[in-house]
């Protein structure tokens, strides 16, 4: 019986990232997954945040000048 080499570790698949407001190392996945993405919250300051970021492309898509209210 032969073994396989497990895969290589990637950077997107860290499982605790630091929090992008407080720097702590200490945050936790959530539960659930929101479109697909890790919702993670961290154990410091309490920000929930998605991991790993969209790009400024997708975000851009996102937040056109549409999105806000009172735009003109």
């Amino acid at each position: 019986m032969t073994q396989t080499a497990p895969a290589p570790v990637t950077g997107q698949e860290i499982t605790h990232p630091a929090c992008p407001v407080c720097f702590s190392s200490g945050a936790t996945r959530f539960a659930f997954e929101r479109c697909g993405n890790a919702i993670y919250s961290c154990g410091l300051c309490g920000l929930e945040f998605q991991f790993p970021q969209p790009s400024d492309e997708t975000l851009a898509a996102i937040y056109s000048s549409g999105y806000f209210l009172g735009s003109k």
